[in-house]
């Protein structure tokens, strides 16, 4: 190779090789060996210890260009390029020295006329004439070489288009656009010269380009406006077959082409079209590259060209978006100033000129005829340039238009508007008496002439002049200035007419002018109090056009009041709903008032949720309209929304309380760590953990931990840390309210101990609360975000402070009955002063004491109450409770037993009697009493009123197994059922059934009728449900619009079948959402079957979901699971 001899990967040998190898293992003569050789289709040479060729066979001297005789005995360097010699020679000497060498490598040959031949080359030693020699096969490799390099230069070539497309995509003009491709294009085929060009996209009679050299103090020349007349040859040559065009040598007809005369003549040129669908747009050349140009650089510059095209195109249609919008803008601003300046014509006539100037980058005049002298005033000039507009002033003389100017006053006969872009023909005019001056000044290349008319009435004329250094008028400046010409004419007329009507007006105006005044007065008192009131108002003809708006109404949408009138309620309302406003539009227009729910469209594109109450606005007998308060539901939205957290947020706090009114102790390990599991995950936290002081010990552990997933734990790496390690987090704990960190990483100084333990623990943010009470310091409870900062808002804070306090008070009431079992001794003290009530028994449980408290709970006077049996003060259930709560433990010991066992006590919910006869849950807590020697002699009980208490529990129960919006179970409630279900089928071999319900199109009626509608819906849908089944049947509602059906005690599937049928008739019953209005809904019921789709409740709602949205793939309809569906 060029860069060097190489290892080849040895191929298999040819066939000539192995028949050489073969004779030379096998110890051939060299007669054999020639023979062989001469009939090979390779190159062999032989070369002897001095590293002369001893033999070469013709194929050899055939591929180095030499006779045969000429070879021999020269030395084999002699043919070897000199960047591989070395290498060579190396091996060559190597491989007589016995060393391992690759066998097979490539290398260049020099041919004798001068070439370089690449070659792979197979070397092994042979004994040649008595002596060692060494025995070369070389190959030709020029094919496989030049099969590379095309594949290289075709990679290199879609490498360089990619990143071509890339950049001529993100062009921001069509100069750098054009200088992007045609430097691109001169790279690739190695030219000094290029030349690009492109058809004007609004008029094709012209051309634009730019000519590159590369020297670099040439840089860019750009053509400006070209005239196709002066190419035309040269686009023909192009245009032919639409392919490149080489010319590689100098040709008569290659007299004309796009490179201009002054520079270097043209000796070899390359030519590209570029088209789209088939019309040519522009073109691509390149010239005296330093080698002829090939077919392969013509294909290049072919996709350059067509790359070129498609990003010609692509501005120009951005280019003709940006002009529409911007001519669309500039008559819609020229439409409203006709209308905002019609009391002042001259301001009128500025306005527009300045902004047609403006938009067609020319000089505007605006000339209007005096009718009765038959003169031209000029009434308004505008030019983009203030100085240019300086020097226009002062040359245009519109008053010798009339004077004798023939081309003049033939060009003002014309209807029609006159376009001159052509020197020739603008030669009469622009060197006549109005634009001699100003042709003098600065050149008139092009010229418009519009005329002012209504119908046949001429009122004047418009004239447009672009100057020498600006471009031509197109088609399309013309259509556009015959529209402002249009809308001119219309606005002068307008004008004229209000000046002559104001005359008449002011006439009337005069007498009118006492009650206008106070009619005035009455209105913007009444618009002062509409705009002041908090709520929209709005007002609309009988077209439904807002005639008026509030402020409020225009500030709840995001517009001004003025961009809202003119506009319908349909124009701001979201497409669904215009069926409902058609109907309650018709239901106003038939005199009627109408409220209802809408969804308005907010200017920056967000939805507005709306209560409209709208009234008839009548006009003697006649509705010209409508009057609406229009309330914002956004933030009532809002609020449910908090609401619903702040339900969430209660059904934890209940949580919490319920489990720490269950009597939950620290030893309750997995209820206490499934708390701050349900805490952690309401709030999306990491870690929840619980950490207790032993002062004693002086240190603090982690006694419950919950952690989410993919989060490690770190109770075990929590135990017994020394108080002393990090005391400014003990004092913190003792004098602040909590410690709030929201970036552990920025702690220092004397929270830098702190900070290890945390980043130890991968912590980024924490949360954590003193556990406290009476002054004392428990422990502390918190919360960890290892996955990312944290900012801990408000609620976070309080709830966390509500489960301290839960500790606190579990850790409080713990002390307390430990208190309680050392002061029993002296409980009558306390009795006497209490309101629970303390009792003592003997073993027969015959009353030996009763506090006074008593009378007050139970009505019972403490005689009365001593005189009575247990049994006559509880109820019949209660007393049963306790019976069988003492049976049990001493069921297996006695009562000595019992009383060895320090601290003993049981606590049970009985119900007691009352005097009145009513009754009163209370908390008992009993214990042994035992005398001097230890013998049990009776009982201590603590009686305390509970009944609030156990009627708050019912509640929160209640409210944790019920839907709230229905009343009927919930998903929690429904578990349950379904698992007490699926016991009794078990048991009693029955099937059962499980329905899950989904209504349909649900969505629709809540985004039309509100969520207040939609809910009392639901709450029909759950009567009807409960309605069409046995009391024994469950229904509960999952959610949404979902709810689900337990069908027990059932024979076959055609049982469920019938009911899901009869379910689908009652949903479709009608409902009414409002006065006069009613829906009809249907659903889809997915069916699971005990035992034969599971056994277990999570398996058939799992297949009745499936089922369930089977049935949703065509509504209306139920479905029972089936594997074979899946």
């Amino acid at each position: 190779m060029h860069e060097g001899a190489a290892d080849a990967e040895a191929p298999p040998t040819t066939p000539g090789e192995a028949k050489f190898n073969s004779l030379r293992s096998g110890g051939g003569s060299e007669a054999n060996f020639r023979a062989l050789a001469e009939n090979a289709i390779e190159a062999i040479f032989v070369v002897n210890r001095e590293g002369t060729f001893d033999y070469v066979n013709a194929r050899a001297a055939s591929l180095l260009g030499y006779r045969r005789e000429e070879l021999l005995q020269k030395h084999f360097t002699n043919f070897i390029h000199p960047y591989d010699v070395g290498l060579v020679v190396e091996r060559w000497q190597a491989r007589r020295r016995g060393e391992n060498v690759p066998e097979r490598y490539e290398l260049q040959l020099v041919r004798r006329d001068g070439t370089h031949l690449p070659v792979e080359m197979g070397v092994s030693i042979i004994q040649w004439n008595g002596e060692t020699a060494t025995l070369a096969f070389v190959h030709d490799i020029t094919p496989r070489r030049q099969l590379e390099q095309a594949l290289a230069a075709e990679l290199h070539l879609r490498t360089v288009l990619a990143e071509l497309s890339k950049n001529l995509l993100s062009a921001f003009d069509l100069q750098k656009l054009s200088e992007i491709a045609l430097r691109e294009a001169q790279l690739l085929t190695q030219s000094p010269l290029g030349f690009i060009g492109y058809l004007n996209p609004s008029d094709e009679c012209e051309f634009s380009g730019m000519m590159v050299r590369s020297e670099p103090q040439q840089g860019v020349f750009e053509f400006h406006s070209t005239s196709m007349d002066t190419l035309r040859r040269f686009w023909e040559w192009i245009g032919r077959g639409g392919k490149a065009v080489i010319f590689n040598e100098l040709a008569e007809n290659l007299s004309e082409h796009p490179f201009p005369d002054d520079h270097h003549p043209i000796e070899r040129l390359l030519i590209a079209p570029a088209r789209i669908n088939e019309r040519l747009v522009g073109t691509i050349a390149v010239a005296n590259a330093a080698e002829p140009y090939r077919p392969a650089q013509a294909e290049a510059l072919e996709r350059i060209a067509d790359l070129y095209a498609l990003a010609l195109h692509r501005q120009w249609q951005e280019e003709a978006l940006r002009q529409a919008s911007r001519r669309a803008e500039c008559l819609a601003q020229i439409s409203q100033q006709i209308v905002a300046c019609q009391h002042n014509l001259s301001t009128l006539l500025e306005t527009v000129a300045r902004q047609t100037a403006e938009s067609l980058q020319a000089t505007v005049g605006i000339l209007l005829l005096d009718e009765e002298k038959q003169t031209l005033n000029l009434a308004a000039l505008a030019h983009p340039d203030p100085l240019m507009l300086s020097l226009l002033k002062d040359a245009f003389e519109p008053d010798q238009i009339f004077s004798g100017q023939t081309a003049w006053q033939e060009a003002l006969q014309s209807a029609e508007p006159l376009f001159f872009n052509r020197l020739e023909d603008l030669a009469p005019l622009i060197h006549a008496t109005p634009l001699q001056r100003v042709t003098e000044l600065v050149d008139i290349t092009a010229l418009m002439i519009l005329p002012l008319s209504e119908g046949a009435q001429r009122r004047g004329w418009m004239l447009l002049a672009r100057h020498k250094a600006e471009k031509a008028f197109t088609k399309q400046d013309l259509t556009f200035a015959v529209e402002i010409a249009a809308r001119l004419a219309l606005g002068i007329v307008n004008a004229r007419l209000v000046i002559d009507l104001e005359l008449e007006q002011s006439l009337l105006e005069l007498r009118v002018a006492e009650r206008t005044a106070e009619l005035q007065a009455e209105r913007e008192f009444i618009l002062q109090i509409m705009n002041a009131v908090d709520t929209g108002i709005t007002v609309v003809d009988r077209e439904r056009r807002f005639v008026y708006v509030n402020r409020a109404f225009a500030e709840m949408l995001g517009y001004t009041p003025e961009e809202l009138v003119g506009k319908t309620p349909l124009d701001i309302a979201i497409p669904s709903h215009k069926i409902v406003l058609d109907t309650q539009w018709r239901n106003r227009l038939n005199g009627k008032s109408t409220s209802y729910e809408n969804i308005l469209i907010h200017k920056d594109g967000s939805l507005v949720p709306v209560l409209v109450t709208a009234t008839p606005r009548w006009l003697a007998d006649e509705i010209i309209g409508a009057i609406a308060v229009v309330t914002d539901l956004r933030q009532r939205r809002h609020l449910e929304e908090e609401q619903l957290w702040l339900q969430n947020f209660r059904d934890l706090l209940l949580s919490i309380a319920h489990t720490f009114i269950q009597g939950t102790t620290l030893h309750d390990q997995t209820v206490i760590e499934r708390l701050l599991g349900e805490v952690g995950s309401f709030l999306g936290v990491d870690r929840a953990y619980l950490f207790v002081f032993d002062w004693q010990a002086q240190s603090m552990s982690n006694t419950h931990e919950w952690v989410a997933e993919g989060v490690s734990a770190e109770k075990e790496n929590s135990q017994n840390i020394p108080n002393d390690s990090i005391p400014v987090w003990v004092e913190s704990l003792r004098k602040d309210p909590y410690i709030l960190i929201p970036a552990v990483e920025e702690l220092s100084g004397e929270w830098s101990g702190v900070k290890a333990i945390l980043e130890a623990q991968a912590i980024q943010s924490l949360l954590v609360m003193p556990v406290r009470a009476n002054g004392e310091l428990y422990g502390f409870v918190g919360f960890d975000s290892v996955k990312q900062k944290r900012e801990w808002k408000e609620d976070e804070i309080y709830l966390l402070h509500i489960l301290a306090d839960q500790f606190a008070s579990l850790f409080v009431r713990q002390e307390a009955e430990a208190a309680l079992r050392q002061s029993e001794a002296r409980y009558r003290l306390l009795a006497e002063n209490v309101s629970d009530v303390i009792w003592t028994t003997d073993l027969e449980l015959n009353y030996t004491y009763i506090s006074p408290s008593v009378t007050h709970l139970t009505g019972y006077s403490v005689a009365e109450a001593m005189h009575l049996r247990l049994k006559e003060l509880l109820t019949p259930d209660s007393y049963r409770l306790a019976k069988e709560t003492i049976a049990r433990e001493l069921r297996n010991r006695s009562l000595t037993d019992l009383a060895r066992q320090p601290h003993w006590s049981r606590t049970l919910e009985l119900e007691h009697r009352c005097k009145d006869g009513s009754t009163r849950w209370m908390e008992v807590k009993v214990s042994l009493l035992s005398d001097a020697q230890g013998q049990p002699v009776g009982f201590l009980g603590l009686s305390s009123d509970i009944s609030e208490r156990r009627q708050a529990r019912q509640i929160l129960e209640y409210m944790a197994t019920h839907d709230e919006l229905t009343g009927l179970p919930n998903r929690y409630l429904l578990n349950d059922r379904l698992k007490h279900a699926l016991q009794r089928a078990a048991r009693e071999q029955h099937a059962l059934a499980v329905f899950l319900i989904d209504l349909d199109h649900f969505k629709e009626l809540n985004d039309t009728f509100g969520h207040v509608k939609g809910d009392q819906v639901l709450q029909q849908v759950a009567r009807r449900l409960i309605g069409a089944l046995r009391q024994s049947d469950t229904v509960a509602r999952m959610g949404g619009d979902e709810f689900c059906v337990i069908l027990e005690n059932i024979a076959q599937a055609a049982d469920a079948a019938n009911v899901a049928g009869k379910l689908l008739e009652v949903i479709a019953q009608p409902y009414e959402v409002d006065a006069g209005i009613t829906w009809r809904l249907s659903a889809s019921i997915g069916i699971s079957l005990y035992p034969r789709d599971g056994d277990n409740s999570e398996d058939l709602m799992i297949c009745a979901d499936v089922a369930m949205y089977r049935a949703k793939k065509r509504r209306n309809r139920y479905r029972f699971y089936s594997i074979r569906r899946l």
